[in-house]
C-alpha cells in the first residue's frame, strides 16, 4: 500500500488489516501506540532451552554437511 484507500477502491485487501510489530524496546514506543486493543499479543524473549528448540527446527531442512550439538 502506497497511500490512504478509498472504502470503493477495487483493489481491497479483503476489509481489514494485519499489523506485526517488533521492538526490543516496548518502553519506548509512543503510548497510543501501545493503548489497550492495538497489539493483543506480546511475545517474551525465548530462553535458553526454547531457542536450542527454534533453532532445532529452523535446521531441519536443511542438508548440513555435519550436525553440531544446538
Amino acid at each position: 500500500m502506497d497511500g490512504p484507500r478509498d472504502k470503493n477502491d477495487t483493489d481491497s485487501c479483503g476489509g481489514y488489516v494485519l499489523v506485526i510489530g517488533a521492538t526490543t524496546r516496548p518502553g519506548a514506543l509512543d503510548p497510543a501506540l501501545r493503548r489497550s486493543g492495538r497489539f493483543k499479543i506480546a511475545l517474551r524473549v525465548p530462553d535458553e532451552d526454547a531457542r536450542a528448540e527454534i533453532l532445532t527446527v529452523a535446521v531441519q531442512r536443511l542438508r548440513l554437511e555435519s550436525i553440531q550439538s544446538i
